[in-house]
């Protein structure tokens, strides 16, 4: 049993640890949000109104976020958020499986360009890694 899973079998540990992959996923969507709009934090906090301080503060995840925030910064960045309902547990296992399904059963192409030496006594190979049509 892994630590997470042990930590997770401790009474109510697993609503924390819902509400903690709530919290993270939620500042996930706010920095992609804000990425994408391609608008400053300086911008962010006046547009909303609020001091630089605080929109660096809600960024940071300092606090629980309400959702009237949140809603509020997503769409000053022009985003909304939607929400899905899966049984407990699901969020963490498509968040710790999913990179390494993909990684394992996405074929690759390996193509050796060349053979070179780093150093006289490690030869080692330059390879491009493309996706198997």
């Amino acid at each position: 049993m892994s630590l997470y899973e042990q930590f997770e079998a401790i009474p109510d540990n697993a609503r924390r640890l819902a509400a903690a992959r709530l919290r993270y996923r939620a500042l996930e969507v706010l920095h992609e949000a804000l990425e994408q709009s391609g608008t400053t934090k300086a911008a962010l906090a006046k547009t909303l109104g609020v001091g630089k301080s605080a929109v660096g503060q809600t960024l940071n995840g300092d606090g629980n976020i309400r959702l009237n925030t949140l809603a509020d910064y997503l769409h000053a960045l022009g985003q909304e958020v939607s929400l899905d309902l899966v049984p407990a547990g699901t969020a963490r296992l498509q968040a710790t499986r999913p990179a390494f399904d993909v990684a394992w059963s996405t074929p690759i192409d390996v193509v050796t360009t060349d053979f070179h030496r780093v150093d006289a006594d490690r030869p080692s190979f330059r390879s491009d890694f493309t996706k198997a049509a």
